[in-house]
């Protein structure tokens, strides 16, 4: 299977590679982004996130904050900043937790009851990720 896929029957990403618990995760899209995504795909732009060159994904993300209506800022935003704000967002609707590390690609540390014996499924991924306005 591909390092990154973009499902759109689903509306899911697969893939990660980074972290050991970011490896091999199917993530929901959100509604909100679709079409975003779906142009994405429609033009063959998967390759974008498999770039690791900052010089050469910098200038999509910065027009993509500029068509977001997100002005520019001192230090310029990184799309690490993303993972800021969409912790943030989750957290003011007092999202699971556990949730929130699947969808994020963190360990879920050292507790056995959430660790062994929680499980959740992509319903509640999506349910977690459209908290977000």
């Amino acid at each position: 299977m591909p390092t990154n896929d973009i499902n759109l029957k689903e509306n899911t990403f697969f893939g990660g590679n980074k972290t050991e618990n970011g490896k091999c995760r199917t993530v929901p899209i959100h509604h909100k982004i679709i079409p975003l995504v779906k142009t994405w795909k429609d033009n063959n732009y998967n390759t974008l996130f498999i770039v690791t060159s900052k010089n050469a994904y910098y200038p999509y993300f910065q027009n993509a904050l500029k068509k977001a209506g997100i002005k520019p800022s001192v230090p310029k935003h990184t799309p690490h900043d993303c993972r800021h704000t969409f912790r943030t967002e989750l957290d003011k609707k007092n999202a699971n937790l556990f949730c929130v590390k699947l969808l994020m690609g963190h360990a879920l540390g050292n507790d056995m009851t959430d660790s062994i014996y929680n499980h959740k499924t992509l319903e509640d991924l999506r349910k977690t990720i459209e908290l977000i306005d």
